[in-house]
């Protein structure tokens, strides 16, 4: 399982080798270290509260999601085309970001972060968009560890350690992009989580890949972003 940082206990071998299984649209192979959960945003921490309560029904997760979904909106083209950012092999090559479960989602969380704090500088629509993109990871996450038989309440105990991972790196990258912390501190604890890549080299190639991704999100339009046009 994904477990909050410092969690002990043993490993579980089954739960263990579903939730590989169930998140391999990332990346395989994958190790076992552990995401780390921070403070949620409202939205965030509202789903995630609901998600962790082990008395609700198979179906509390999609029926959380309807209740916050704006109507009408669809954020899947945005999510699948910055996890097909997430997916660029330079990520991992240049950038020195581990090929593993942890490493993949290091990126893919990190564009969902700026794509989420693109939104909610847009006009209203925009700002509701946001909503249903981190309604999009949820789903995908969710969606992904029910085909391998999680049900719950263990379903929600991993949904809301990664949405917990994903808030984290949205506060960061608020504060980074208001001038509160420096972009290259953002991009030590949201792609390395804190940890010093290998390489001078790598830590800049990371760095400035991501400033061009949040400075393309900001010169496209609201309706170019939410409708995934992003490249």
């Amino acid at each position: 399982m994904l477990a909050h940082p410092g969690a002990g206990g043993q490993r579980q071998p089954q739960s263990d080798d579903r939730c590989n299984t169930a998140l391999g649209h990332l990346l395989t192979p994958w190790d076992r270290r552990g995401l780390s959960a921070g403070p949620l945003r409202p939205n965030m921490r509202r789903m995630a509260t609901q998600a962790s309560r082990p008395h609700l029904q198979e179906d509390s997760m999609r029926s959380i999601m309807a209740m916050l979904r704006p109507k009408g909106a669809d954020a899947g083209a945005l999510y699948g085309a910055v996890v097909a950012e997430g997916r660029r092999p330079a990520w991992y090559r240049e950038g020195s970001v581990p090929d593993t479960l942890d490493g993949r989602f290091a990126v893919i969380s990190s564009l969902l972060a700026l794509a989420i704090l693109r939104l909610e500088e847009g006009k209203e629509e925009a700002v509701r968009h946001s909503v249903a993109l981190t309604e999009s990871f949820i789903a995908d996450m969710d969606g992904q560890m029910r085909e391998q038989g999680f049900g719950d309440p263990s379903i929600g105990k991993q949904v809301r350690s990664l949405v917990g991972a994903l808030a984290s790196r949205v506060d960061r990258w608020r504060t980074a992009k208001a001038g509160e912390a420096s972009w290259d501190e953002a991009v030590r604890f949201s792609v390395y989580r804190d940890s010093l890549p290998p390489a001078e080299t790598a830590l800049t190639f990371s760095g400035e890949a991501l400033r061009r991704f949040d400075e393309g999100l900001s010169g496209r339009s609201d309706r170019d972003v939410m409708e995934g046009r992003i490249a």
